[in-house]
C-alpha cells in the first residue's frame, strides 16, 4: 500500500470524522436550543398583545419548529373579534414575528336591548360600552330586524340580503359626506336616512341613484352655509337632481 493512498484514506476518514461531528453538534443545537425565546407581535391596535399570545397557544421554551402555526392562526382569529388574519414567521434561532390585520371598529347598533360594536364590513366586534368607543368616531348605525348579532361573526338580517345595505354604506362612507356622517338609518334599502355634520337630517328615500343624490346635497349645504350658517333642518333628496330644505331650528340671522 503506497503512502499517497494512506494519506488519502487518513484524509477521508478526518473529513467523515468532521463531518458526523457537525452533523451531531447541528443536531444537539437544533434539539436543545433552537427554542421560542422571544414573542413579537405587530400591527394590532384594538386588541391586546397578551391576549393574541395566549390565543396563539405559542409559549416561550416551545421548539421552534415543533409549532403548528396554523392551529395558531386559527386559534388567533377565533378568540379575538377584532383580528381579521394573521401570519406568523419563525426566525432562527429562537423568534416568533405575529403580525395581524384587525378590523376598524366604525359603528354601533343596538339588537334585542344591547348595543354591538360593528366594523365596517358588519362583524360584530364587541358590546358598546359607551364613551370608551366614542374616540374611534363610532356611527350610530340603524339597520333592519337583525336575525343574529353574534360576537366575532357577521351579522344575519331577517329575511333580507346583507350585501344589499353594505354597497348602500359604502356609497355613504366613501362619499364626501361620509367622515361627517354620524348616523345612517337603513330601516330599509326603500328608506335611507343620515345625519350630517349633527346639524343636518338628509331623507334620501330609496337607495337607487345615491350617489348623486349625494353630490346634490353636498351642493345644497354649501348653499345652505353660505346663507344660513347657524340653522339646522332636514334636507329631503328623493331626486337625485333636486333638494328641498326644510328648518328646524338655529338661527337665520
Amino acid at each position: 500500500m503506497s503512502n499517497e493512498y494512506k494519506k488519502l484514506k487518513a484524509r477521508h476518514f478526518i473529513i467523515i470524522v468532521l463531518f458526523s461531528l457537525i452533523m451531531i453538534g447541528f443536531a444537539i443545537w437544533f434539539l436543545f436550543f433552537c427554542r421560542v425565546q422571544t414573542i413579537n407581535i405587530y400591527n394590532n391596535v384594538y386588541t391586546v398583545s397578551e391576549d393574541i399570545e395566549i390565543s396563539s397557544k405559542i409559549k416561550i421554551g416551545n421548539h421552534l419548529f415543533g409549532l403548528d402555526l396554523d392551529e395558531s392562526k386559527k386559534g388567533i382569529t377565533e378568540n379575538n373579534n377584532y383580528i381579521k388574519s394573521v401570519k406568523i414567521s419563525r426566525k432562527i434561532p429562537s423568534q416568533i414575528d405575529i403580525y395581524v390585520r384587525e378590523r376598524t371598529p366604525s359603528f354601533y347598533t343596538e339588537h334585542e336591548g344591547q348595543k354591538y360594536v360593528l366594523s365596517f364590513d358588519l362583524y360584530v366586534l364587541g358590546k358598546y360600552e359607551g364613551e370608551t368607543e366614542l374616540v374611534y368616531g363610532l356611527k350610530e348605525l340603524v339597520l333592519p330586524t337583525m336575525q343574529t348579532c353574534e360576537l366575532g361573526k357577521k351579522i344575519k338580517l331577517l329575511d333580507k340580503d346583507i350585501t344589499e345595505y353594505e354597497k348602500i354604506l359604502k356609497t355613504i362612507l366613501d362619499s364626501e359626506m361620509g367622515e361627517k356622517t354620524t348616523k345612517i338609518e337603513l330601516k330599509d334599502k326603500f328608506d335611507v336616512e343620515i345625519l350630517y355634520k349633527n346639524k343636518y337630517t338628509v331623507v334620501f328615500g330609496s337607495h337607487k341613484n345615491l350617489d348623486k343624490k349625494i353630490i346634490t346635497c353636498i351642493k345644497a349645504v354649501g348653499h345652505i352655509e353660505e346663507k344660513t350658517p347657524n340653522v339646522t333642518g332636514i334636507l329631503y333628496a328623493y331626486n337625485p337632481d333636486e333638494v328641498s330644505f326644510q328648518i328646524t331650528g338655529g338661527s337665520q340671522n
